[in-house]
């Protein structure tokens, strides 16, 4: 039995065909989200750069910025491939509903990878600070 007064949500099987404007709010979030993507990769690479030039001072310290910028780098995965989706949502091609919940779902994983990235961070900078310490002291 169906309470009418309270439907349950659309029928899955119907389909919903997205209005101009709501289009044009999906290609301004592409169009941010690809900006994003590019600065987040530029500093990804900048970071494993880095990396490798300090390499030739310090090992450690070396290796640790380019396991950063390799950390950095796995969040900016997530932020491309959603741009992608976003981009392929407003391709007209049908299924545009699959497109664009696989694009929310890989900038939800942007989000959860940013997220571990800062408490590893975190985590990393006071386990620095703390043999920094050991080693002055």
């Amino acid at each position: 039995m169906v309470d009418s007064e309270f439907p349950s949500g659309p029928d899955p099987s119907s389909t919903h065909e997205f209005t101009p404007q709501e289009k044009s709010v999906v290609a301004g979030l592409s169009t941010a989200v690809f900006i994003v993507a590019g600065g987040w990769t530029v500093i990804a690479t900048a970071v494993l750069v880095t990396g490798g030039l300090l390499l030739d001072t310090s090992t450690f310290l070396g290796g640790a910025v380019l396991v950063g910028g390799c950390l950095m780098a796995f969040p900016g995965f997530f932020l491309w491939r959603s741009a992608f989706s976003l981009k392929t949502f407003l391709r007209p091609q049908g299924g545009e509903m699959t497109h664009l919940v696989t694009a929310v779902g890989q900038m939800g994983g942007y989000f959860k990878a940013a997220l571990l990235l800062s408490i590893l961070a975190v985590v990393a900078g006071f386990i620095l600070g703390i043999v920094g310490a050991a080693h002055q002291g």
